[in-house]
């Protein structure tokens, strides 16, 4: 990038400890090697036969702790997926109403609650 930083891309095959070495013309970067521990359930997630198709440009994603994949969408909906990538449910629909949204670029989810930024509509919900 143009300030000095980098994008690095990792794709783990194995869930567990990792150690990632990163140089630049053979050198170490500084604080080169990073410890990493990939959990399970981040392999199960990234799995490229998980891939989930969603119709509405995806434009944000929440991970649920029972696993369910939140997906804001410009469809101005929620999706929510399971763990294989199967839709569970939708919430929402177009409009500035209570649970409607325009464009809801920023969701989160911890228990049964979901926070949605919904852009359009200069709020946040908390359903």
């Amino acid at each position: 990038h143009r300030d000095g930083t980098y994008t690095i891309t990792f794709t783990p095959q194995t869930a567990g400890p990792h150690q990632l070495l990163i140089t630049m013309d053979g050198q170490h970067v500084r604080n080169s090697p990073h410890d990493i521990d990939v959990r399970p359930d981040y392999l199960t997630l990234c799995n490229p036969q998980h891939v989930i198709n969603c119709s509405k440009n995806p434009i944000s994603i929440a991970i649920h702790e029972n696993g369910d994949i939140y997906a804001g969408s410009s469809g101005h909906c929620i999706y929510v997926f399971d763990q294989r990538g199967q839709l569970k449910n939708t919430i929402g629909s177009r409009g500035s109403g209570d649970g409607q949204f325009s464009y809801p670029y920023g969701i989160s989810i911890k228990g049964d609650v979901l926070c949605v930024a919904d852009s359009c509509n200069n709020c946040v919900q908390k359903l």
